[in-house]
């Protein structure tokens, strides 16, 4: 037997002892909470897989697409225009992070290197990225024995003005 169910049958026998209805009002609560439960799940799952497909299509599809069809730079930008309207263009952006276990050592070659005023009792992840694309920028890459380096690039849409 069901939950819903044993539900029901414990609401129409309490029910028969109340008069105002409200144990039947609290079991079509409960069975409402019951559904909504079923339709988050169901809807997070939804969500995780449309955003799988949004980032495939803004860090692979649309990019690759674009090299294909010339329509990237030397230095990694590009633009076109849908049928709607809106800008499609390239960002470059990256991840960067400490590798385990290299914390005091990455710390150390910060300090040497004169970035040491990064070292805080954590290195905040943006601050690292924005160090991190800024140092790349300057054809000084990180150590990747020393830090976790992902550069990429992705799409990202202009709507047009209405």
């Amino acid at each position: 037997m069901s939950l819903v169910q044993d539900m029901q049958d414990d609401a129409e026998r309490v029910d028969t002892k109340t008069s105002d209805g409200t144990m039947k009002d609290l079991v079509g609560k409960g069975e409402e909470m019951i559904e909504l439960t079923a339709t988050i799940e169901i809807t997070k799952t939804e969500l995780k897989d449309l955003t799988r497909r949004y980032d495939e299509l803004r860090k692979e599809l649309i990019p690759e697409a674009m090299q294909v069809a010339g329509l990237v730079t030397d230095a990694g930008k590009g633009k076109y225009s849908t049928a709607s309207g809106a800008t499609v263009s390239l960002r470059g952006d990256m991840f960067v992070g400490i590798q385990r276990g290299q914390e005091e050592t990455a710390h150390e070659w910060l300090r040497k290197n004169g970035h040491g005023a990064l070292i805080k009792p954590t290195v905040h992840s943006s601050t690292l990225r924005a160090f991190g694309k800024e140092q790349t920028g300057l054809g000084k890459p990180l150590p990747e024995t020393l830090f976790n380096v992902f550069a990429f690039t992705y799409a990202v849409i202009t709507k047009p003005r209405s």
